[in-house]
Order: structure tokens, then C-alpha cells, then sequence
């Protein structure tokens, strides 16, 4: 191959990078929402749950924000810290019984600051020989992690306890204080339970709380004549700025010949986390939860799961979500344990969670500004340099505006193909490279004429 042979296919493949961008309009996708709101050139959207099923690539990169002009404007993800940065920390606690708690003043505590680490014994006054004969009624919780580090909120407390009977209910409240003296409410009322049930073994131990960062809880028994002993208390915490959990409602699962249920995930995000809403209390369902990325792969065992509503007293009881640790395939699958059958009317809504995904796009041009989305053949957006940009505005303490979405109008059934080479501007490129050849080969004629003559 020539060096002008190889100048010329440069020069096409760099015109079609370049332009191929340039080619794309709202009409090559399946969908459409107007954004509103916002001053600023950085402006924040949350993307709902519809734009997420209307999307087309797993990677996210079939969305663009177009200006009124008909321009790509740039965008990028937010990058925002996600639930699965959590971690667990021991927390140190004090019990106190019935009598202890009514009378405050018989509470000593003593706190040793050194540097910026602090130290906290709470003790009472009481002789330890009558504090044995008293249940446990309320403990104060140190909450040390948030004081040291105050982008670390505690969002969760895993209790291990021991009661006196095999199945028991335990209800309790939740209070945050900074000081020891004056006190918030966080939960009027959660409950945690170890049952035994239909031959299997169900265990409720831990609570979600409001995250916080108050130096102190206090978790008190609503029904201290249960004598429980509280062993250890874990509190989970996640980093300030996680991203917030989205919920969906698939519906109810189909049920194939062998009895299993089916459902898919309609996002391109992964489940988070996956719950089975039981339409009536005394349900039970457990089995195995298995997935695969298409139709046609061998299905791949994720967890075994136990998920129930029931009735135990004046409490309704309700298993947590499963947390999944691999939900980004598309087909679920959970195969039954056991010979228990469901009717129809029995089957449970199948809820998921997922991370919220957001953009922050610039806001070049004219408005209004449009999102558009859905096409399997885009490839996704340069960055465009916007993330440097936002990280730079961020270190600034500058926060881009929030925008919302406005109804979604789906464009059409049938997107065109995008970014489809640009045959014009490659043809009109050709005809100026041909007529520049043309033009050098005749120059290269009449030098060789006028050396021949001489």
C-alpha cells in the first residue's frame, strides 16, 4: 500500500470519528423526557425507574441530553458511593434495669478526653447484688465511629440476645442524643424476633434506623417483663452520600411446569436487594434463588432464601429483603423446598431494589433541555471532560441544581440506526482527495514533461 493510499483512509476514519457523534438526533432513540428546573450550568436529575427499563445497554450508554438546538450537551453518572461500602463495628453498651432507668441521677458517668479520642464509662450507683435480680429493661450505646469520622452515619443495629423461650417477640424503641441529657426519638417502635416455625428456624435480629451521627442510643424494651439479656450489639455504617435504594414491583412471579417461579429484571440496573410481599399473614416461602444473563444459559445458584409474613399476637411479622451480592443478570429463578404448593391467590409480589442512578449534565445552549434514551447500537458518550469539571466545582463546595423529568414520550417503535457512517461528509471528503490527487498528478506530469525536454 502507497503512502497516499494510507493518508487517504486516515483522513476517512478520522471523518468519521469525528462526525460520527455529530450524527446523532433525538429521532435515533426510543424515548424522550423534557427536563425542568435548574439555574446553573451543572444540573443534577434523578432517573427513574421507566428510563431505566426503557434503556438498552448495561453499561448506561444509550443516554444523551440534548439542548433546544438539537446539540448533545455534555453528562456524565453520578459516581456516588453505593451500599455494598457499608461496614460493621462492635458497639459498646451499658444496661440499665427498670428502676436504674427511672431515676437518672443514680447513673454515673464519667468520660476521659485524650486528644480527640473520648472515652465514656457510664455505671450505676446501685449495688450490683440487687441489679441481678432486675431484667434488663434499657441500654445506652456509644456510638464512637460517627465522632472520629462524621462522614460514617450509623444506619443499623444486629442485636444477639438471649430469651427464655424458643419463639418470642421482642418490641423495643430507639432514641439519639449528643449530650446524655436531652433525647430524640429515631423509632417509636421496631421489633426483632427468633421463632421456630413450620419446622424451620426464623430470625429477625437486626433494625434499620434513620442514619445518624448522634453520639449516643438508647434502645429500650416495650415489654421488659420478657427477661432478655442482650448479648452484643453491631452497628452497620455507611458513608455519608450513599446512594439512595430505588423499589420496584414486578408483579407476581410466573409459575412454569415444575412448580418454580419465574420473573425478570426489567432494569439495566442490578438488583440490590429482592423481597417477596405475601398477600396474607401465616405464608412461608423458601427455596433457592438461581439467575442467568440470557434464555439461553445454565441457570447459576445465587442464595437460598426464607421470606414470610405472620401473625404472632398483636404483631405482624415480616421477613427483611434478601441482599444480593450478583444481581446484574436479566432471568431469576426460585426453585421451592419442600411439597408445599401455592394457589394463585398465594403467589407474592415480587419487589427489587436498585442503586437510583443520576446524571449531571451542563447546561450548553438554549433550553429546554431533553433527555433521550433507548438504542441498543449507541455506543456511549466521551466524558467531554465534565467530570473533572464537577470534581473541581465540588472541592469549591459548589453543588450543581436539581432538575427533574417531565412525563417520558416515547418517539418511536423502531429506532433508526445511529451513528451510522456519515456517507456525505465521507463523499464529499473523497471528492476533494480525488480532486487533489487529480490536481498532483498533473502537477507530477508537467515537471516530468519539462525534464524529458531537457
Amino acid at each position: 500500500m502507497t503512502r497516499f493510499s494510507c493518508f487517504l483512509l486516515s483522513l476517512l476514519f478520522l471523518a468519521t470519528v469525528a462526525f460520527a457523534e455529530q450524527d446523532l438526533t433525538p429521532q435515533n432513540f426510543s424515548f424522550k423526557a423534557p427536563l425542568a428546573g435548574g439555574e446553573s450550568s451543572l444540573r443534577q436529575v434523578d432517573l427513574p425507574n421507566a428510563i431505566l427499563q426503557g434503556m438498552m445497554r448495561n453499561d448506561l450508554g444509550d443516554l444523551r441530553v440534548f439542548n433546544a438546538a438539537g446539540q448533545i450537551v455534555p453528562h456524565t453518572f453520578v459516581r456516588g458511593v453505593t451500599q455494598k461500602t457499608s461496614q460493621d463495628r462492635p458497639l459498646v453498651f451499658y444496661p440499665f434495669d427498670k428502676e436504674q432507668s427511672a431515676n437518672p441521677a443514680s447513673i454515673r458517668i464519667h468520660i476521659e478526653q485524650k486528644g480527640i479520642q473520648q472515652r465514656v464509662d457510664v455505671q450505676s450507683q446501685k449495688a450490683s447484688q440487687d441489679a441481678k435480680k432486675q431484667n434488663e429493661f434499657q441500654y445506652i450505646i456509644e456510638n464512637t465511629l460517627s465522632q472520629n469520622n462524621a462522614n460514617q452515619q450509623l444506619c443499623r443495629l444486629d442485636l444477639d440476645w438471649q430469651q427464655p423461650k424458643d419463639s418470642m417477640v421482642l418490641p423495643l424503641k430507639i432514641e439519639s442524643s449528643r449530650d446524655l441529657q436531652h433525647w430524640s426519638l429515631l423509632s417509636s417502635r421496631k421489633t426483632v424476633s427468633k421463632l421456630n416455625y413450620a419446622g424451620s428456624q426464623l430470625l429477625r435480629s437486626y433494625i434499620d434506623i434513620p442514619c445518624t451521627t448522634q453520639r449516643y442510643l438508647r434502645l429500650q424494651w416495650l415489654k421488659p417483663e420478657q427477661n432478655i439479656k442482650l448479648i452484643k450489639i453491631t452497628g452497620r455504617y455507611r458513608q455519608a452520600g450513599s446512594k439512595k435504594m430505588q423499589w420496584d414491583n414486578l408483579g407476581k412471579p410466573q409459575v412454569n411446569n415444575q412448580g418454580e417461579w419465574l420473573f425478570e429484571n426489567k432494569s439495566v440496573a442490578p438488583i440490590a436487594r429482592l423481597s417477596l410481599n405475601a398477600p396474607s399473614n401465616g405464608v412461608l416461602y423458601k427455596g433457592q434463588l438461581f439467575s442467568r444473563a440470557t434464555k439461553k444459559s445454565k441457570w447459576r445458584r445465587q442464595q437460598s432464601i426464607i421470606q414470610y409474613r405472620l401473625k404472632m399476637g398483636e404483631s405482624e411479622l415480616k421477613s427483611d429483603a434478601v441482599e444480593l451480592y450478583n444481581g446484574g443478570d436479566k432471568y431469576w429463578k426460585i426453585k421451592l423446598s419442600g411439597e408445599t404448593k401455592f394457589s394463585e391467590s398465594q403467589l407474592p409480589d415480587i419487589n427489587v431494589s436498585r442503586q437510583q442512578q443520576q446524571i449531571i449534565y451542563l447546561a450548553q445552549g438554549a433550553e429546554p433541555f431533553t433527555l433521550v434514551y433507548g438504542n441498543s447500537e449507541v455506543k456511549p458518550a466521551s466524558d467531554s471532560g465534565i467530570t473533572q469539571l464537577i470534581r473541581t466545582l465540588t472541592e469549591t463546595g459548589s453543588n450543581p441544581d436539581i432538575a427533574t423529568i417531565a412525563d417520558i414520550v416515547k418517539i418511536t417503535d423502531k429506532v433508526e440506526v445511529a451513528q451510522k457512517t456519515p456517507w456525505k461528509i465521507i463523499a464529499l471528503w473523497l471528492v476533494l482527495l480525488l480532486g487533489t490527487a487529480v490536481m498532483g498528478y498533473m502537477a507530477y506530469s508537467l515537471y516530468r514533461q519539462m525534464n524529458s525536454k531537457d
